[in-house]
């Protein structure tokens, strides 16, 4: 449940956690293993639509409620632990070397990808014609 609620909670465009997201996500998670309410897959599509729904007609809370004892503050606190964690490792020395190394990894399939289109005989003649009116 944690997991699914960490990867559904990434930013897209910073890759960093959003902490309503995760949240949200971990209420949403909740009601899916707690409860015997069942929702369709359209439903699920909008996962902010449905967290509203639930939260507006005071299902979530009814459900966290049922939660056993501890359970739910288990939950959060991991959840939200284990964020942290991650970002702490991923803003660590040993985070970055990693996130290098990807980035190093498809530079290199670039790299390869421009080098055999060099080798073209076609892109090699308009290359000379860039280099000649360049000087």
């Amino acid at each position: 449940m944690i997991t699914r609620v960490l990867n559904n909670s990434v930013d897209e465009n910073t890759g960093y956690y959003n902490l309503l997201k995760l949240d949200m996500n971990l209420g949403l998670e909740i009601v899916y293993a707690y409860s015997n309410i069942s929702f369709t897959e359209k439903q699920k599509e909008d996962p902010m639509k449905l967290y509203d729904m639930l939260n507006a007609s005071k299902v979530l809370n009814l459900i966290i409620g049922l939660v056993p004892d501890g359970e739910f503050y288990y939950l959060n606190k991991t959840t939200h632990e284990m964020a942290n964690n991650i970002v702490t490792y991923r803003n660590s020395a040993m985070g970055i070397m990693e996130a290098i190394s990807a980035d190093y990894s498809n530079l290199d399939l670039d790299a390869t990808d421009i080098q055999k289109k060099l080798n073209d005989p076609d892109n090699m003649a308009l290359l000379k014609d860039v280099l000649t009116k360049l000087g």
